[in-house]
């Protein structure tokens, strides 16, 4: 898929109501802060996740979650995309209909380097 960053997110700009919905951006002056460095992160998750690029997307039923999949032609190439829109932590069960994934299979939390068994069918 194609990610949009709309200019000066990744650097946490903030815009305002019409008619100026974002100020200019501030070349020369972009610091390096926890956005800028998130979202160098997530660039950098795009570009070796295969699966994010040109993959298949499926979104995932949750109740409190974003929640979505995206597959290719290679079973190595899933990748499952869990995201908490809350304040709050979130715990519920999230089912996965892709038969690729086999019982237990290892998958690792790519923002806290954790490793987890998702239980398959």
């Amino acid at each position: 898929g194609c990610p949009l960053v709309y200019y000066g997110d990744e650097l946490g700009l903030e815009g305002a109501d019409d008619p100026h919905n974002r100020a200019p951006m501030p070349w020369g002056k972009e610091k390096e802060s926890e956005m800028l460095r998130h979202t160098k992160m997530l660039i950098d998750l795009r570009k070796k996740h295969r699966a994010l690029r040109i993959g298949n997307y499926r979104d995932l039923f949750t109740r409190d979650l974003m929640a979505f999949i995206r597959t290719t032609d290679r079973v190595s190439d899933v990748v499952i995309v869990l995201a908490n829109p809350t304040e709050k932590p979130v715990k519920e069960m999230v089912v996965v209909p892709v038969h690729a994934i086999l019982g237990h299979t290892l998958f690792k939390d790519q923002l806290s380097g954790e490793e987890l068994r998702l239980l398959g069918s």
